[in-house]
């Protein structure tokens, strides 16, 4: 029989029973099992893996679990493009879209000249924004700190400059584009 230690981060953790929650824990196995089959056994599902590292290596969810492995199981990455260094899948599952508020309007154009999907509503209240944005799964833009420390709103980068040239720079690098 296998031992391997794994450790789930963020909400992948929202899977797992509350003891295995945000640290290290053993997990055995018989015979020659996948990373997938050992995820599907735990109730992870794999849909949901953006990045997985055997002994601090990028593996995929086809490799094999060996004995004395420890295995770190990531979701999707907001501000890290993990292109090129996850094995888990072809295109990272990071989903780059946007919604900025009306004070932030002059940055809409630049972001989608980017190719950027960028929502502007001008005419929304600050309720219906942040409605939108978490109904949508947008990022939400916003120079106003109490939008973006709205209860529930998980996916906002606050912008502290007032210039576009800057704030376009803010953006970039949050999201390593």
């Amino acid at each position: 029989m296998g031992k391997a230690i794994f450790r789930f981060y963020e909400e992948l953790n929202d899977h797992l029973p509350p003891d295995r929650r945000k640290r290290d824990f053993e997990v055995s196995f018989q015979g020659q099992k996948t990373v997938q089959q050992v995820l599907d056994t735990l109730g992870v599902p794999c849909g949901e893996v953006d990045l997985l590292l055997i002994n601090s290596r990028s593996a995929g969810l086809e490799d094999r679990v060996r004995d004395g492995d420890r295995i770190s199981v990531y979701p999707v990455f907001e501000r890290l493009n993990v292109e090129g260094v996850s094995r888990v899948r072809d295109k990272p599952l990071r989903n780059l879209t946007f919604l900025v508020d009306k004070d932030l309007g002059a940055l809409a154009e630049p972001l989608q000249a980017l190719g950027l999907d960028v929502f502007f509503p001008q005419d929304l209240a600050a309720e219906e924004i942040l409605r939108l944005a978490g109904k949508q799964g947008r990022i939400l833009l916003t120079r106003q700190r109490h939008l973006a420390g709205s209860h529930g709103m998980d996916r906002v980068i606050l912008l502290k400059s007032g210039s576009l040239h800057e704030q376009l720079r803010e953006v970039r690098d949050a999201l390593d584009l």
